[in-house]
């Protein structure tokens, strides 16, 4: 039993050290995190208004209905964080935007990211993804259904700006919950090298998700050809 504990102790305090490099905020994850939800979020919107144009009014219901919800549990969390009910009905107001950027900056100054931080960038994740699925549909039947007509030089862009956004925001948070749960369970320690800054195992973990996302993008490069 003695043998047993004396383990576990090296362990957590092994894990522990580990764990406070893993979560070290470096200077690429805040300039993704500082510019990525504001480029999303003006997109979003300019999306919201061509498919207002376009006549496309289901699609905007359903960005805009993202929006709200985004907005509306970024809020929860940050009343439930003590941020006090400006930063919540701020929250609320810029679809999450402003509490995620000031989660940013906070973690930035500690160097170290916070389970909030985390949260944000789930909540960023799901709205992405919802995006990125009216964007990359709406290109692919742009020109080829009835009362969808080809995409102007302009809209075609932002449409594919989003989708780029989206290929970025989406592997980086499934990636930033996978480090946090590797660090925090014993029974999948043995992956901690995938948690390791700028090692081949961090790569080929950021690819599996980058790529698992990217697949059902398939069909949108023949938009491109045809």
């Amino acid at each position: 039993k003695d043998g047993e504990l004396d383990a576990d102790r090296k362990y957590r305090v092994r894990n522990a050290i580990e764990s406070a490099v893993a979560s070290k905020y470096g200077w690429l994850a805040i300039l993704l995190d500082s510019g990525l939800p504001v480029l999303d979020v003006l997109l979003d919107f300019y999306q919201g208004y061509t498919f207002f144009t376009d006549g496309q009014r289901q699609f905007m219901a359903i960005l805009a209905i993202a929006g709200i919800q985004h907005g509306a549990i970024s809020a929860m969390l940050a009343y439930r964080h003590g941020k006090g009910v400006p930063i919540a009905v701020a929250n609320l107001m810029t679809a999450g935007l402003v509490g995620f950027i000031q989660e940013t900056s906070a973690c930035s100054k500690t160097g170290v990211v916070s389970q909030l931080l985390i949260d944000h960038k789930t909540l960023e994740a799901v709205e992405s993804a919802i995006s990125w699925g009216l964007c990359g549909y709406s290109t692919l039947i742009a020109g080829y259904l009835r009362g969808y007509q080809q995409l102007p030089p302009l809209d075609k862009a932002t449409k594919w700006l989003s989708i780029t956004t989206s290929l970025l925001t989406i592997p980086q948070s499934a990636y930033a919950t996978s480090k946090r749960q590797i660090m925090e369970s014993k029974q999948l320690y043995h992956f901690k090298d995938f948690t390791r800054l700028f090692s081949c195992e961090q790569a080929l973990l950021l690819s599996y998700h980058f790529c698992d996302f990217a697949s059902q993008l398939i069909l949108l490069p023949l938009q491109l050809v045809y």
